[in-house]
């Protein structure tokens, strides 16, 4: 069957108008109408029967005449005027939107002192393995507003176009605009988990949160219980394999991926059982900060994983912290909850 579907409140003009037109521009005005109710709590337009309704749609310009927009400033109101224009070719699309000033951040980048240290931090974790970059996503995910704020405000800067990513332009002009230069060893695919040239938001997070303000125990519990999905406390190899290839369609290297997947937990599981338990999980996240590691050798000579591999590892992360059951933390032993406390107050 066809036929008109959904609310006729949200229509655009020109879907109730011969000839019938669909394109983007409708979905702008759909945007225009949910900020409308938004910031007023009413329709744009208003009808005792559905003809009358889609009449007003056609032809009645818009108003702010009620009194509840006398509270909401002009910025706001263009913003929305300029989505609920009739004609489409003079509506404002959803990029320009977005570029608006009433959606512009007001947050300014911080001291060049603190973006040095974001330099800092991002190199340090360009240079960390797959499963230690794996572990620290993890437990982005699980940090708290307090800790995420002020890179979110930051990100927010370094995205000069609203569309979700970051270039090596944008990245760029944001440190010069500090008075920085990028290292020129910091590469926005060592930084970034998809081997494309743009950095989005979770990979931000995940490379310049500082670890010592998310090293806390029940955050790093509940990336633990990502890695061990039996909840069996120890992460097993057939588990670090289903996490690396999740989100991937090509799962045809299953020899290469094993070896690699091996060569990880060689290095990690200290105490040779051949899984790794949550104290080894620590010693994983303490690897960037100069612990010494079992079979270096082996890991530099593990083959590489295939592309967006860790990709998979991360998307997978992703929908398990939707998934997971709010879990209490195991008591840790006196060594683990003296490194968390040492490493949440700097070492």
């Amino acid at each position: 069957p066809s036929g008109a579907a959904g609310t006729p409140y949200s229509v655009a003009p020109e879907l109730v108008t011969p000839p019938v037109q669909y394109d983007q521009r409708c979905d702008s005005w759909s945007a225009g109408v949910v900020m409308f109710i938004v910031l007023s709590g009413q329709y744009p337009f208003h009808g005792k029967t559905k003809d009358e309704l889609l009449q007003k749609i056609r032809k009645e310009p818009v108003s702010f005449k009620n009194p509840r927009w006398k509270k909401i400033t002009k910025d706001a109101k263009s913003s929305v005027a300029e989505l609920l224009r009739k004609k489409p070719e003079n509506r404002c699309s959803i990029a320009d939107a977005l570029r608006h000033l009433w959606l512009k951040s007001n947050a300014s980048l911080p001291s060049a002192d603190v973006m040095k240290g974001m330099i800092d931090t991002m190199i340090q974790f360009q240079d960390m393995d797959m499963l230690q970059k794996a572990a620290l996503t993890a437990l982005a995910w699980r940090a708290s507003e307090e800790d995420t704020q002020h890179l979110r405000q930051i990100f927010e800067c370094l995205d000069q176009d609203s569309n979700g990513h970051v270039t090596m332009s944008e990245l760029r002009g944001a440190f010069a605009e500090v008075g920085l230069e990028l290292p020129a060893d910091l590469s926005i695919c060592g930084v970034g988990t998809d081997g494309n040239d743009t950095i989005e938001y979770t990979e931000f997070l995940a490379a310049a949160l500082d670890k010592s303000k998310i090293l806390k125990e029940d955050i790093v519990w509940q990336a633990f219980k990502i890695f061990d999905s039996d909840g069996s406390g120890t992460v097993t190899k057939a588990e670090l394999c289903k996490l690396l290839t999740s989100g991937r369609s090509d799962k045809t290297k299953p020899d290469k991926e094993a070896r690699t997947i091996e060569a990880f937990l060689d290095s990690y599981d200290t105490s040779g059982d051949g899984v790794v338990d949550f104290n080894e999980f620590l010693d994983m996240l303490d690897g960037s900060q100069g612990k010494v590691r079992k079979s270096v050798a082996k890991i530099e000579s593990a083959p590489v994983p295939a592309d967006n591999s860790y990709l998979g590892l991360c998307s997978s992360i992703t929908s398990a912290t939707c998934e997971k059951e709010q879990v209490s933390p195991p008591v840790p032993s006196r060594q683990s909850s003296k490194r968390l406390s040492k490493a949440s107050h700097g070492k």
